[in-house]
C-alpha cells in the first residue's frame, strides 16, 4: 500500500480516492465534494457540477475562490448526452477525473495553483460538441451586506475578461488553443478541442494582477507543488501502514488549512468549506499537532498572526478574522490562555529560544493586563456557543487559564525571571482551588459553568478537561470518564441531550485517558478518529463524526496527530536536558517513526510493545523511556 495513494470503496485507507460508477447504487459516494488546495487560492468542487455547499452563503461556499473574492461557483463538462463520472482521484498535488460522454473517455486534470490565484484544467479526449462550462460569480466580499454586483465582461486579447465593477474584483480565463467562447447568464462556455488546456485566474486587485498571472504554465506549476508537497511533508513519518499513510494525511490536512492573505499574513484556516478564515481557538488546539507535523515555520508565522492581532485589541486573543482583514469577534475568554500556552507549545517541539525571548512580555501581558486584570479567572463565554455561554465561569477558560500560568512560569523559569515564575506557579495554584469548586459530586463530573455559586451541568464535552489538565483526582477521573461512557455515541458527544460527536472532544478525551493510565481506552478514541479519514470527502478528517460540520477541519487532523504522538507514545521533549522521552501507554506492535523533527534535529526511533529504541541524527538529544 503506497503511502500517498488513497483508494477507497467506503473506508479502506490509502491517498488516491477513487469513485467509481459501479458504486453509485449501493453508496451513493461518486458526488462527494471534494478539496483541491493552493496558499493563496482554493476549489471545493463536486465530480461534474457546482459543489452547492455550506451556510454562511447557502450553498454558496464552494467554487474557486481567491479569498475574499469568489470567483466561480465551479465548472463542468457538457454534451449533447449524459456524462458519467467514472473515477475521480485526489492526489497530494492535484485532481483527476475520468468521465464518459457516451463512449467517449475524457480526462480532466485539475491543478490550483500555490504560487498565485490560478486553477488550470488540461482536458484530452474531448468529442466533437462538448463543451466547458465555467459557472462565474464573481462575489468581492461574500462575508457583509452589499449592494447588487455589476459584472462586464469583456476580451483583452486571448484573455476572457470578468469584472467586478464597484469592488474591482477581476477573474481572467485563457485557453489554448484559442476556443469559442460564449458567456450568457454568468456561465462561459468554452467549446473545447480534443485537447485543450484552461487557466483560470482570479484577484480582488483587478485586472493588472490577473492578466500579469494568466500566462502560467500547467507543468511549471505541477512541478513548483509537488515540490513544495515533498518539502513540507518530509518529516514524521510511520510504519507499518494504514497507520503511517493516516499519519500522511494529517499532515496533509495541516498543509491544507494554510492559507496566505496579504495584508494578515500566513496562518491556518479552520476548515473548510464553511470557516475558510482564521480563528484562535481552531488555531490554537491545533497548533500542538502542527509542530509535530515538522512545520516549525508555518507554525510560528500562525501564532504570530494571532499575537500581531492581539497586541492591537489590548493584548486580548481575537476568536474570527475573516479574510478582508475584519475582526468579527474580538476574543472569547479562553482564546487567550490558549495562545500562552501555544507559546510554550512553540519552545517544546522547536527549542527555539529567540522565539520564546520576542513574545514571552506579550503573552504575560495577556494573562497579567488582559486576561486577569479585574479577577482570576473573569466570568464570560469559552468556547461552547450555548444560550447561557455569555454568564458565570466556565470550566474551560478555568482549565486553559491554569494550564497558561503553569506553562508562563516554566518558561519565565527557563528564562530568568523566578518572581514572574514563582507568581504565575502561585496564580495556576488559586486557579486549581476554582477548579475543585466546579465538582459535582451528585453528578459525578465537573459542572460547565458556575454562576452566581450556583453549579449548572449542562453535558458539554467541556467538562472533562480537568483530566487534560491533571488536576482531578483519580478517584474523580474514574467518575468523569464513567459518565462520558455511559452518554457515549460513537464518539465523545458535544452534549449529552444531542447526537453529534466531534473529533477535538475525542482527542482531548484521549489526551486526558493517557494521563490517568487509561491507555487502551485512549488508544480507541484515537483510532476512531483514524477511521473518520475520506467518510465525508476523498483525504480529509471531518469536523464531526456524526452530524453536519466542515468536510475539512483543521483540528480534527492536528489533534489526533497530537494524541497519537504526545498522548499514546508519551512523548516530552526536554532541552535543557537534551533528551525525548517517549513512554508508550499501550503494548504496540513495533512502529518505527523517522524523521520527527525536534529542535534543530531529527529523530528516527523505533517503538516495540512498552520498549523505544532510537537515536537523533545529529546527536543533539537522547532518546529515553
Amino acid at each position: 500500500m503506497k503511502a500517498d495513494v488513497c483508494l477507497f470503496k467506503v473506508n479502506v485507507v490509502v491517498s488516491l480516492v477513487i469513485y467509481t460508477d459501479t458504486w453509485v447504487e449501493e453508496d451513493l459516494r461518486t458526488d462527494l465534494p471534494y478539496f483541491d488546495w493552493g496558499l493563496r487560492a482554493y476549489f471545493v468542487g463536486r465530480p461534474n457540477s457546482p459543489a452547492k455547499i455550506g451556510f454562511h452563503l447557502p450553498g454558496k461556499m464552494g467554487g474557486f475562490w481567491v479569498p475574499p473574492l469568489k470567483a466561480l461557483d465551479g465548472y463542468e463538462v457538457r454534451w449533447g448526452g449524459p456524462v458519467r463520472v467514472l473515477s475521480v482521484l485526489v492526489s497530494r498535488t492535484h485532481v483527476e477525473k475520468v468521465l464518459a460522454l457516451g463512449h467517449h473517455v475524457v480526462r480532466v486534470d485539475e491543478l490550483v495553483s500555490t504560487r498565485g490565484g490560478c486553477m488550470i484544467l488540461k482536458i484530452s479526449g474531448a468529442p466533437a460538441g462538448s463543451s466547458l462550462v465555467l459557472h462565474v460569480q464573481v462575489i468581492p466580499v461574500w462575508f457583509s451586506e452589499r449592494p447588487e454586483d455589476r459584472v462586464v465582461t469583456s476580451e483583452v486579447g486571448d484573455v476572457v475578461l470578468v469584472e467586478e465593477e464597484k469592488f474591482g474584483g477581476a477573474v481572467a480565463v485563457r485557453t489554448e488553443p484559442v476556443l469559442k467562447a460564449r458567456v450568457e447568464g454568468g456561465e462561459l462556455e468554452l467549446k473545447l478541442a480534443p485537447e485543450s488546456l484552461v487557466t483560470v485566474c482570479a484577484s480582488p486587485e483587478g485586472r493588472g494582477k490577473v492578466l500579469g498571472e494568466v500566462r502560467v504554465k500547467y507543468e511549471d506549476e505541477l512541478r513548483a507543488k509537488e515540490e513544495l508537497v515533498q518539502s513540507m511533508t518530509r518529516w514524521t513519518k510511520l510504519s507499518p501502514d494504514p497507520l503511517g499513510t493516516l499519519v500522511e494525511w494529517t499532515k496533509l490536512n495541516v498543509l491544507w488549512s494554510l492559507h496566505h492573505q496579504p495584508g494578515l499574513g500566513t496562518g491556518l484556516v479552520a476548515g473548510i468549506p464553511d470557516y475558510p478564515w482564521f480563528f484562535g481557538v481552531d488555531t490554537s488546539l491545533s497548533l500542538p499537532g502542527v509542530l509535530l507535523t515538522g512545520l516549525f515555520q508555518e507554525a510560528k508565522e500562525s501564532f504570530s498572526l494571532l499575537y500581531s492581532l492581539a497586541s492591537r485589541n489590548g493584548w486580548r486573543v481575537p476568536h474570527e478574522v475573516v479574510t478582508n482583514g475584519r475582526t468579527y469577534n474580538y476574543g472569547d475568554l479562553e482564546e487567550t490562555p490558549l495562545l500562552v500556552i501555544n507559546l510554550w507549545d512553540v519552545y517544546h517541539m522547536t527549542g527555539d529560544e529567540e522565539f520564546v525571548r520576542a513574545h514571552l512580555d506579550g503573552v504575560t501581558r495577556m494573562m497579567y493586563d488582559y486576561f486577569s486584570k479585574d479577577v482570576l479567572v473573569p466570568e464570560g463565554p469559552g468556547v461552547m456557543e450555548d444560550e447561557g455561554r455569555g454568564y458565570g465561569v466556565k470550566i474551560d477558560v478555568a482549565t486553559f487559564a491554569y494550564l497558561a500560568y503553569m506553562k508562563l512560569a516554566e518558561l519565565h523559569e527557563l528564562f530568568g525571571d523566578v518572581r514572574l515564575a514563582a507568581d504565575s506557579v502561585k496564580r495556576g495554584e488559586e486557579v486549581a482551588k476554582l477548579i475543585d469548586q466546579f465538582w459535582s459530586e451528585e453528578e459525578g463530573t465537573y459542572a460547565d459553568t458556575l454562576r452566581e455559586g450556583r453549579k449548572e451541568v449542562k453535558g458539554f464535552w467541556v467538562s472533562f478537561l480537568p483530566l487534560l489538565a491533571g488536576v482531578a483526582s483519580e478517584e474523580r477521573a474514574r467518575r468523569v470518564v464513567q459518565r462520558t461512557l455511559n452518554d457515549w455515541e460513537g464518539g465523545v458527544k458535544v452534549r449529552t441531550d444531542g447526537n453529534v460527536t466531534m473529533q477535538i472532544g475525542n482527542s482531548l478525551f484521549a489526551m486526558a485517558c493517557f494521563n490517568y493510565g487509561l491507555g487502551e481506552l485512549g488508544w480507541r478514541i484515537v483510532k476512531l478518529n483514524l477511521d473518520s479519514f475520506s467518510s465525508r470527502s476523498p483525504g480529509a478528517f471531518p469536523e464531526t463524526l456524526r452530524g453536519d460540520g466542515c468536510f475539512l477541519q483543521l483540528w480534527s487532523a492536528a489533534s489526533t496527530l497530537q494524541a497519537l504522538m504526545e498522548g499514546l507514545l508519551g512523548m516530552r521533549v526536554d532541552h535543557v536536558e537534551r533528551t525525548v522521552r517517549f513512554r508508550p501507554r499501550v503494548r504496540l506492535d513495533e512502529v518505527r517513526i523517522t524523521g520527527l523533527r525536534v529542535g534543530e534535529d531529527s529523530l528516527h526511533l523505533t517503538v516495540k510493545g512498552g520498549v523505544v529504541e532510537g537515536k537523533s541524527e545529529r546527536g543533539l538529544y537522547k532518546i529515553t523511556d
